[in-house]
């Protein structure tokens, strides 16, 4: 007897189906390729990146100046797990690049995750181990052994002083691969530090690590670190949280939400487009699996016929996405990839691929074996619906024709406007986040007046016996300086920053210290729409008047309350003398993106100082940055040791070469989505064509012209893609809008990240779909010309 079981024969038709559907096998084997490399390069570069940032530091928070007996209660502490001591004994700045001289012990390397990967700790007093990347741009060649001179500023003197080192190892740190670095780390001795009187006094700083911080939430942990604190005797202002740490080891639930999110839509959008692939050529197929009845094939080889192929194709083309996601995963930061944890996550991906194919195709292989030989010889491409109405007959235009064949075919619309717009979803929420980071942003913050360059008093001079009021004294921020700073070709003007160093009467927190800046008449305008109560300071002396801002956390450290009319008490240091002053509370505001907490109009600052209040000069220039007007800036403070020169560009850079992996990453992201998007877009279009080829042979043998039928499939094309992308609009700008608030919220990324509507990508899409759209229709509109109607008419025969 004929046996009709034969796996080769299965094996046959199966590969003999593959060979004949070409252009439906490289479509899905691109798409198929796309979602396996999107899996592998979102779970492997995530992976990478998440666990690089653990492994920078092993602490939650950092006490500053911990006296003895700081540094034994931190001991015997039960939330403490561990702890590390450090001091900064200096800094060392050559042009544009910093060395941090830092003495840490074992406990504080092991914390930071840095270790000395060649050589040995220092411990004479001429000793020094460092980061390599810093020799290479100074003495490049530089070997254990060797003799480096250091001109650095003393951290605790303030005074710049030189010393000759030997080299006795080479430091390995989380940030040595990083790209554009321009500040690195070196460790002195313990005897170095014992050598120098200033260093020697000086308290040092305390890293520590929680007991089962695991345990807690984000919002917990950090308020466990300043309980601790408060807990061994430490003023609110000395403890400092590692946002990294904790925002990197602690995924909040709307993160991990994100997270699923993206795989989820990337994982569907797969499904949906392969189910629309396979269904589709099965509908074509109708009559082949009818044939197949007819000589004996039973459903399950079908079924399983069709699984082979979705099997073929997954084995052909899930490795190639898999390992292109794996090599642009290591090419986007090869210092962090970590190869065991990156191939079995590669194959976890291939693994979620396979199984997304395979799911995808079950119910065409379910309808391909339920198709029984009198139902294959009665199939035809068009489908009535049984509980179809009587309609009054109207006018027959293309328009109307693509409206009426969505309308027919209503789940094979809705399963392709749907991959279609979870395409479009994750292109706008990573373009969403892409137009959101603002590097320059976080440089804005520090040129308030919207200047291109600044001169400031030398931050690096200030020091627990050395302020800003003491800078001032003899200040070289002159109206003279100024002058001459306006004088410059291509400077605008000179806007001055003022600051008053004082102490609040009645207030014993660190003797009551405190700031007070100026506040120009400009400028009034963006405070008012801070203003809870009162309003702006008279600009005359006679009246006193000063305005307060309750958003600082200096307010709230002090337990500070002030309303509209109170009286303040300040002994104001002018120089290297004080004066009491009293002022009036004008009003009162609340902007908690500013650290200053007193401001006092420009004018009454110069009326009760009798020495220049000064703090830096902001230059305005409407030509942007210039190397000439920079040039002439540092000729005019590079001799004056108590000035600092920076420009927004500068600062703008520095940031910059922060998020360079972040920002390529995206741009990669947001191009491989952009690709996934079109293929799905290109397949559409194609297979909503070239599936119907009989019944536009019909349409155009009862007289449809060539351009009314590009206009019925434009009109179909166009009702799916601009409906489909106006949903991607709204879901994605929500998905995208959440995204960047997780970022703000991430380690302090909120400097850096400010949601943006992406309307350039947005816009730059619409155009590329519209054009492909027209492009491909018109293409596959006259590759059928090319076969004539009563060929494609016969095949309905």
């Amino acid at each position: 007897m004929f046996q009709n079981n034969n796996r080769g024969v299965i094996k046959h038709i199966s590969a003999a189906n593959l060979r004949s559907s070409k252009m439906r096998n490289r479509l899905a084997g691109i798409v198929i390729a796309l979602a396996a490399f999107l899996l592998t390069l979102t779970l492997t570069f995530g992976y990478n990146a998440d666990m690089e940032m653990k492994n920078r530091t092993s602490y939650q928070g950092v006490f500053e100046n911990s006296s003895v007996q700081v540094i034994e209660r931190i001991r015997t502490n039960p939330d403490v797990k561990a702890f590390g001591t450090y001091r900064q004994a200096g800094i060392v700045k050559n042009k544009n690049i910093s060395l941090s001289l830092l003495y840490s012990d074992v406990k504080m390397l092991e914390l930071s995750n840095v270790r000395v990967k060649t050589g040995s700790i220092p411990e004479n007093t001429n000793q020094i181990a460092i980061e390599k990347g810093y020799l290479d741009s100074i003495q490049p060649g530089a070997q254990i052994g060797d003799t480096i001179t250091l001109n650095y500023r003393n951290n605790v003197s303030k005074e710049m002083q030189t010393n000759s080192f030997v080299i006795t190892g080479f430091l390995e740190t989380g940030a040595e691969s990083e790209p554009n670095r321009k500040t690195f780390n070196a460790i002195v001795s313990q005897a170095f530090i014992n050598s120098d009187p200033a260093l020697s006094s000086a308290y040092l700083s305390v890293v520590i690590q929680i007991a089962d911080a695991d345990k807690y939430s984000n919002g917990d942990l950090k308020k466990k670190i300043k309980e601790v604190g408060e807990a061994v005797g430490l003023p609110e202002q000395s403890v400092r949280i590692n946002y990294v740490n904790i925002d990197s080891n602690n995924a909040t639930p709307e993160t991990t939400a994100v997270v699923f999110a993206i795989v989820f839509i990337i994982v569907t959008a797969c499904a949906l487009v392969i189910y629309n692939i396979f269904y589709i050529a099965i509908m074509r197929k109708v009559r082949e699996y009818g044939q197949l009845r007819i000589i004996g094939t039973t459903r399950k080889q079908i079924r399983r016929m069709v699984f082979r192929e979705g099997k073929v194709m997954s084995l052909q083309y899930i490795p190639l996405g898999t390992l292109a996601g794996c090599g642009v995963s290591y090419a986007l930061r090869p210092s962090m990839w970590l190869m065991r944890s990156s191939v079995i996550l590669a194959l976890c991906a291939g693994g979620a691929a396979f199984l997304t194919v395979m799911l995808s195709i079950r119910k065409p292989a379910r309808i391909a074996a339920g198709v029984s030989p009198m139902e294959a010889a009665r199939y035809t491409n068009f489908h009535i619906g049984l509980k179809s109405k009587r309609h009054t007959s109207k006018r027959l235009t293309p328009y109307a024709l693509g409206r009426m064949y969505l309308a027919r075919n209503r789940k094979k619309t809705a399963v392709t406007f749907l991959s279609l717009t979870l395409s479009g979803i994750l292109l706008i929420a990573a373009a969403s986040l892409l137009s959101s980071v603002e590097t320059a942003k976080r440089a804005g913050h520090e040129f308030p007046y919207g200047g291109e360059y600044r001169i400031s008093l030398n931050d690096d001079l200030v020091s627990p016996s050395t302020s800003y009021s003491d800078l001032q004294i003899d200040n070289p921020l002159s109206d003279e300086l100024k002058t001459k700073i306006s004088s410059i070709s291509g400077v605008d003007s000179v806007e001055v920053h003022k600051y008053i160093k004082s102490r609040l009467e009645g207030v014993k927190l660190d003797d009551g210290i405190i700031g007070i800046d100026n506040i120009r008449e400009k400028d009034y305008s963006k405070y008012e729409k801070y203003m809870k109560e009162g309003a702006l300071p008279e600009d005359s002396a006679e009246d006193m008047q000063i305005l307060v801002n309750r958003g600082t956390v200096t307010y709230e450290y002090f337990g500070l309350h002030y309303k509209t009319g109170d009286k303040i008490a300040m002994d104001l240091y002018d120089g290297d003398k004080q004066i009491r002053k009293e002022f009036i509370v004008s009003g009162v505001i609340e902007n908690k993106s500013s650290s200053d907490t007193f401001f006092l109009p420009d004018k009454v600052m110069d009326e009760i100082m009798t020495r220049n209040c000064n703090l830096s000069f902001e230059i305005l220039s409407g030509r942007g940055y210039s190397a000439d007007v920079e040039a002439q800036l540092l000729a005019l403070t590079s001799s004056d040791e108590k000035l600092e020169y920076v420009s927004l560009k500068e600062q703008a850079e520095l940031y910059k070469s922060v998020f360079h992996v972040m920002i390529i990453t995206v741009y990669a992201f947001v191009a491989v989505i952009a690709c996934f998007g079109l293929v799905n877009l290109v397949n559409t279009i194609i297979t909503n064509i070239l599936s119907r080829k009989n019944e536009i042979g019909i349409l155009q043998a009862v007289g449809l012209s060539r351009t009314q039928l590009l206009k019925m499939l434009n009109t179909e094309n166009a009702y799916l893609i601009y409906g489909s992308f106006a949903l991607s609009v709204l879901l994605g700008s929500i998905l995208g809008y959440a995204a960047c608030r997780i970022a703000e919220n991430t380690g302090g990324l909120s400097y850096f990240i400010q949601y943006k509507f992406p309307l350039s990508m947005i816009g730059l899409y619409f155009i590329l779909i519209t054009a492909l759209q027209i492009a491909v229709t018109r293409i596959i509109g006259y590759s059928m010309q090319k076969q004539s109607v009563v060929v494609r008419l016969q095949e309905v025969s």
